[in-house]
Formats: structure tokens, sequence, C-alpha cells
């Protein structure tokens, strides 16, 4: 196979992706200063539900809109896409009793042109 000089851009442009993608999946934050997207989820049980959400809504207005719940579907767990420096940051959003529980995975968006490169490797 003939290496030009577009291949060869081909090649390091799905590289870095694939290095970004890996730290994304490896739990590896971007470094400090870079806001990303997070989706933080913190489950309960049942027993908790009330306490969890009296909890969330002692945060603020503006922290709880960031929550979408799953309780009445009898998934007690809440969903928050948040914007954060870190994964430490993220979890920043969770009541502190329900913190240990929970878990902030950095989420990003892929375009169609990186998910063909996915593929053109």
């Amino acid at each position: 196979m003939k290496i030009t000089g577009k291949t060869s851009a081909r090649v390091v442009s799905l590289v870095l992706c694939l290095l970004v993608a890996g730290s994304v999946f490896a739990g590896n934050p971007k470094p400090k200063g870079k806001l990303q997207s997070y989706l933080v989820v913190s489950s309960h049980t049942k027993e908790e539900c009330l306490a969890a959400l009296d909890k969330a809504s002692a945060m603020g207005a503006k922290n709880l809109s960031q929550w979408k719940w799953g309780c009445m579907a009898g998934d007690h767990t809440g969903y928050a896409d948040v914007r954060a420096t870190s994964t430490e940051e993220a979890l920043a959003n969770v009541p502190e009793p329900l913190r240990a529980k929970a878990k902030a995975v950095p989420v990003q968006v892929f375009t169609q042109a990186q998910i063909k490169a996915f593929h053109d490797m």
C-alpha cells in the first residue's frame, strides 16, 4: 500500500481520535481547566428516594434542574449531564450523602466523519 500525504494525515488524525477516545473510555479526565461533558449517575433505593430528592432539592434550584429522574418508572437513579473540569468537580453536583455511590463518566459526541474514520483504519 502506498502511503501518501493525504493517507498519512488521515492516519495521524485517526490515531489522535482513538487516543482521546481511549482516555475517555479508560476514565482518564482531560487536563484540569478544560470543561468537558460528564454523565453523572446517582442511584438510590426506593426507601431512600424521598430523602435523595430532598437532598438534591436542598442544593438549590439550579442544581436540581440539571437532574432527570427515573424514579417514577421504578429506576431510582438520577441522571445529570454536567460540564466540569474534572470527575471530582462533576461529582460535586451530587448531594454528599449520595456521592460515594455515584459515578461521573466523561462523555463526548462523535461526528459521522470520526465514526467513518474508525472503519477506514
